[in-house]
């Protein structure tokens, strides 16, 4: 697949997924959400889908301010469960609990046509090329 066919695919993914989970983890930097991930949230915020992080949230300075302002006042909905330290048993209850249940993050009209209007941007402007192979 190249990189522009991975990247709309994850994103009907998220649309089409019953949780979100974001490793925002950058080096030792816990709890890390740079542009990408912040908009992944936003846009899973949209969907009504239940979201995970490993660590609590830390929205990078270098994040959009409308993305930023759009996720600040939602954090309080995601869930902070660290996959990777949690006994197994936890991790598989917590995705059966929440996989059965959508999230009413309070996005007026004006909040997703932003953020849908940013997605859309960011897929249209991944030119495909022919030698455009995801890693």
């Amino acid at each position: 697949m190249t990189f522009s066919e991975v990247e709309r695919d994850y994103y009907a993914s998220i649309k089409e997924s019953e949780f979100h989970v974001v490793a925002n983890q950058f080096r030792t930097h816990l709890g890390y959400l740079g542009n990408s991930a912040s908009l992944e949230m936003a846009y899973a915020m949209c969907q009504r889908r239940p979201i995970v992080l490993l660590h609590p949230a830390s929205i990078s300075t270098s994040v959009d301010d409308a993305v930023r302002a759009f996720l600040q006042p939602r954090l309080h909905h995601v869930v902070i469960h660290n996959f990777l330290t949690v006994p197994h048993e936890s991790s598989i209850a917590l995705m059966t609990a929440i996989g059965r249940h959508s999230v009413d993050y309070d996005v007026p009209g004006q909040g997703r046509v932003l953020i849908e209007s940013r997605v859309r941007a960011l897929l249209e402007g991944i030119q495909p090329e022919d030698n455009d192979v995801a890693p």
